[in-house]
């Protein structure tokens, strides 16, 4: 119900510059660190090819 409500308010609220200059570099991150989470944990390699 809190993620529908979301998704229906933040689209009115979030202005172009928090958009450009806060989200995407925080989605971008996220994506990185999500990718990097799965490289050596999931995954179990540690070294990155050093």
């Amino acid at each position: 119900m809190l993620l529908a409500v979301a998704f229906l308010v933040i689209p009115f609220i979030i202005t172009d510059y928090l958009e450009k200059s806060i989200l995407m570099p925080l989605l971008i991150w996220s994506i990185a660190a999500i990718g990097l989470n799965i490289l050596t944990g999931y995954c179990g390699q540690v070294s990155l090819g050093t």
